[in-house]
């Protein structure tokens, strides 16, 4: 099972996660956590779609992996209707601006 938790009879479980699918540039938790500076690299330049476009196995993956293996619907729905790549764009933007 792709879990972390202290107890595995209770629903005190965490799913492990890549950083890419919830804190795709971290920035935002190093400046919460009270750094002063933050200098963020990015492997991609402006101007490029960071948005993607899956292709055509990417939802027997993510259904196989998230829903069925694992019974994680809420991820499965998050990275079905690529919030992931959403959060990347908006957090690029941002970056940008400053």
């Amino acid at each position: 099972k792709f879990t972390l938790g202290n107890d595995l009879n209770n629903h005190a479980m965490e799913p492990l996660a890549d950083a890419l699918v919830f804190q795709p540039l971290p920035y935002r938790v190093a400046i919460k956590e009270g750094a002063t500076h933050v200098l963020v690299l990015r492997s991609r330049p402006d101007g490029v779609d960071v948005t993607g476009k899956a292709s055509r196995f990417d939802p027997l993956i993510l259904k196989r992996f998230f829903l069925r293996k694992n019974k994680l619907p809420d991820t499965f729905t998050y990275l079905r209707n690529k919030l992931h790549k959403k959060l990347y764009a908006e957090q690029v933007l941002e970056l940008n601006e400053a």
